[in-house]
């Protein structure tokens, strides 16, 4: 329906308590089911801490 009436984006909010385990391996199972040739897909995790890579 939204891409028919000219809509570029939508957004899905999944959230979970804590934001690090449920929502996270939701959004990325949603992400690949939704991915195919017709659309772009952008999984973005706004509460997961990501491990650093610096060295100090």
């Amino acid at each position: 329906k939204d891409i028919k009436e000219g809509k570029s984006h939508l957004v899905i909010a999944i959230g979970c308590t804590g934001g690090q385990h449920r929502s996270v391996t939701l959004a990325n199972k949603l992400g690949e089911l939704l991915r195919g040739d017709e659309y772009d897909i952008i999984v973005k995790h706004r509460d997961v801490i990501q491990p650093s890579t610096s060295l100090y």
